[in-house]
């Protein structure tokens, strides 16, 4: 019988493909790969712990074969409800992926105590697995924790057709996502002025906005301080939409920046690649090409890696990501004969 996945991620803005939800459009994308490659997935938004019974139970009753396995992306579930669903669906096997790697945790004030919690039912229930979608994530929770853990990576459709980008007399950076310290836009801002100083050509600085977290407040605050009268910068602020037309601003873009100093995947790098945009990336973001890659420290050392990707093009890229969809498929369909 084939293994029938639902992913069930938190709708937070109770909206379907809000690019800011990176859960949902995580679990749209992998979902997306699977099914495109021979896998049957279902993707649920749910708001709380009755929607995830409700969407299995609605599943099950417009289906003949019912679900095999369940993905809860992210830890949010209290662990009483997590030990209910495992309990009362004893022929799915549950798995709970952590979202991020360790570094990431900080800024989630209960995830690591959720996750030694789920870590304690998977003792208890044989159809509950701990895990993770980043590879450096999932070694160290089971060598932390002597445990057996899932890993899970997040995979990205790369569509047939990816355009070629020709510079134009302005140039056009992005760097996209929730504004947070550490996603470090502060320095991606710095290396911007560097790009547009080294080319003597007009810089536009496009970032999300509208959602500063966790001090994220204070980044925009120093980012503007830092552009501000600077000959030839234009800070533009975007605001959110639907992951189409999110992708849309990617397309409009010659060049990503995205020094982050902790990832487990990195949506809008793909986003990017899938757009024709070649993305300067900091090691965290490990699935990049090696080219692509900068110190997150070093401002200007990203900014030339950037002048270096103007222009030529994301062959290196959609390579690159090719490979991370093949090694992450690999390890759905280990958890998906299980």
């Amino acid at each position: 019988m084939q293994a029938r996945l639902g992913i069930a991620y938190k709708n937070f803005a109770a909206w379907r493909g809000i690019s800011h939800v990176g859960l949902g459009i995580a679990a749209q994308a992998n979902a997306e790969y699977l099914n495109a490659h021979g896998e049957h997935a279902v993707v649920f938004p749910v708001r709380h712990n009755i929607d995830i019974v409700n969407s299995i139970n609605q599943y099950n009753s417009e289906h003949a074969e019912p679900l095999t396995h369940v993905v809860i992306s992210a830890p949010w579930l209290s662990c009483r409800d997590m030990a209910a669903l495992v309990e009362h669906f004893k022929m799915i096997q549950f798995a709970i992926v952590s979202h991020s790697n360790v570094g990431f945790l900080q800024a989630d004030p209960s995830g690591i105590a959720l996750l030694r919690d789920y870590i304690e039912l998977s003792y208890k229930y044989d159809n509950l697995t701990v895990g993770g979608n980043s590879e450096r994530f999932t070694k160290w929770l089971s060598e932390a924790y002597d445990t057996f853990t899932v890993l899970l990576p997040n995979m990205y459709p790369i569509p047939a057709f990816v355009p070629h980008k020709s510079l134009g007399d302005v140039i056009r950076i992005g760097s996209f996502g929730a504004i947070r310290p550490l996603k470090n836009q502060l320095t991606a801002a710095a290396a911007a002025i560097i790009i547009g100083e080294r080319l003597e050509k007009p810089i536009e600085f496009h970032l999300s906005a509208g959602r500063e977290e966790g001090g994220g407040n204070i980044v925009l605050s120093a980012i503007q301080q830092m552009v501000k009268d600077v000959l030839g910068f234009t800070l533009v602020l975007d605001g959110w939409s639907p992951w189409s037309d999110f992708n849309e601003t990617v397309a409009n873009m010659d060049l990503l920046i995205h020094p982050s100093y902790t990832e487990s995947f990195n949506i809008v790098s793909a986003d990017g690649i899938s757009q024709g945009v070649p993305v300067v990336g900091s090691t965290a973001i490990n699935w990049l090409p090696k080219d692509w890659q900068a110190d997150s420290d070093d401002a200007v050392e990203i900014a030339e890696r950037g002048i270096q990707l103007l222009g030529k093009g994301v062959h290196q890229g959609i390579e690159a990501l090719t490979e991370h969809n093949h090694f992450g498929f690999k390890h759905w369909k280990k958890f998906l004969a299980s």
